[in-house]
């Protein structure tokens, strides 16, 4: 797949309806700057939804300005935000991206305009899992803002 890395950082600026080199690349620093995590999930989890999306031969122009990534992008930094790093986050953040990916592409297929709705969708039945089941812990930034209650630290 040529051109993945410019594939990848279209998927960052879709999250703000752009498609712009340097808003790709200002994007993406700005995000490791803030939490060097979040930059690395969001693109593990990008590299992840377009190299599934490029398997499953999604349409791809659709591809090639980031349609399939940027879904996929907001899953990995979310995990990170809400809960701590562990190897079943980073497992999630993949797995995530990938789902991510195949709920954009089933929308784009059905013609309906879902926007992030694969993120919110992915995030709800993954944070809702996670925390009934207590597999993960939760942030400390989560933690503080008070938005986890009934949850052993």
């Amino acid at each position: 797949m040529k051109n993945s890395v410019s594939i990848a950082l279209k998927s960052f600026s879709q999250i703000i309806l752009q498609e712009n080199q340097l808003t790709d690349f200002l994007l993406l620093i700005g995000l490791a700057i803030g939490n060097w995590q979040y930059a690395v999930a969001g693109l593990i989890a990008v590299l992840a939804g377009n190299f599934w999306a490029f398997l499953l031969k999604f349409d791809e122009n659709n591809l090639k300005i980031g349609f399939y990534g940027f879904s996929s992008a907001l899953v990995g930094i979310a995990l990170l935000y809400c809960f701590e790093s562990s190897m079943l986050i980073w497992l999630l953040v993949i797995i995530g991206g990938i789902l991510a990916s195949c709920l954009q592409h089933s929308f784009y297929r059905m013609k309906i305009r879902s926007f992030t709705f694969p993120f919110v969708l992915i995030i709800w039945v993954f944070y809702f899992i996670i925390s009934t089941f207590q597999l993960a812990t939760p942030s400390t930034i989560v933690q503080w803002k008070g938005l986890v209650t009934n949850y052993p630290l």
